[in-house]
């Protein structure tokens, strides 16, 4: 019985990953019969042009806005960032060039959003420089994780990536979901409300613009 389960849930997840355009990288069993299968995901759209059938169908350009906090599943697939250079997405450039750089698969990529993302970069590396390694009468060396309560373009972290810290961005819900830029220049976050916060134990420094 337990054979014939998981010989089912093989067969299940190959259907699954094919209709998803997933390719297979490596599989492999043990002596137990323990296996293991690593996928790549797809790495442009063509494939999903190419399926037989739409299904699962693609999700529509308004679904990607769509506020998420909360927001029921949806069994749709949203198309890859595309890599060519005449496209409007491309990958992410590679680390650490990508920290100080705007994508434009953030919510609103408008010239005006860039150019805040610009003067908030450039603020808070003056800022951190000039004021808080300066004038703060605390030791940072003893600082090993922080939260900034109110992340907006991850901003703070990013001038903090040369310290021996990690930051935790937390983007408060009701704000602008800039997560995906966070994301891009490749910090971590998280939305925030009031009842989810992590247990203050957890964070030496809480931090709140």
């Amino acid at each position: 019985m337990l054979i014939e389960m998981s010989v089912s849930a093989c067969a299940a997840m190959v259907t699954l990953t094919k209709s998803i355009s997933w390719r297979t990288v490596v599989k492999s069993q043990d002596v137990n019969g323990i296996g293991v299968v690593i996928y790549q995901k797809l790495v442009s759209n063509s494939c999903y042009a190419e399926r037989k059938t739409n299904e699962p169908p693609l999700c529509s350009e308004r679904d990607g806005s769509r506020f998420p906090w909360y927001a029921p599943l949806d069994s749709c697939l949203f198309t890859t960032d595309i890599t060519t250079s005449d496209e409007r997405y491309n990958w992410p450039d590679p680390w650490p060039e990508r920290l100080d750089v705007s994508y434009a698969s953030v919510p609103d990529d408008s010239a005006s959003n860039k150019e805040k993302f610009e003067a908030d970069t450039k603020y808070w590396k003056q800022l951190i420089s000039e004021v808080y390694f300066s004038d703060f009468p605390f030791n940072w060396s003893s600082i090993r994780n922080v939260m900034d309560m109110n992340a907006g373009f991850g901003g703070f972290a990013a001038a903090l990536i040369d310290q021996p810290l990690w930051v935790m961005n937390a983007v408060p819900i009701g704000q602008p979901d800039t997560l995906p830029l966070i994301f891009n220049r490749g910090l971590i976050g998280a939305l925030m409300t009031g009842a989810n916060l992590s247990t203050p134990t957890l964070v030496p420094m809480i931090f709140s613009t």
